[in-house]
């Protein structure tokens, strides 16, 4: 099921592109038009629903989300190091 949602519009994308290379642009602008659309409606449905979320969230858990990535990254970087790993 989830390999024929990912394989179907690309499909169709190939399908359009081969038989009705006119038609490109068109379904170019149309679909760059709704998906702004959409990212702008779920980016908003998000912020409305979750609103109540905002009383919980202070500076200590913005710096925590902020630092935890990039300390495990350093971290990795570190016993990388120790550990003589090349790059590749």
């Amino acid at each position: 099921q989830s390999l024929l949602t990912i394989n179907l519009p690309i499909g169709i994308g190939m399908l359009l592109h081969y038989c009705f290379p006119k038609l490109q642009p068109i379904v170019r602008y149309i679909l760059k038009t709704i998906m702004v659309f959409l990212l702008i409606y779920f980016l908003m449905f998000g912020l409305v629903a979750n609103y109540y979320l905002h009383e919980y969230v202070d500076a200590t858990i913005i710096f925590t989300a902020i630092l935890l990535p990039w300390l495990g990254f350093s971290l990795g970087d570190l016993f990388a190091w120790i550990c003589r790993q090349d790059w590749k």
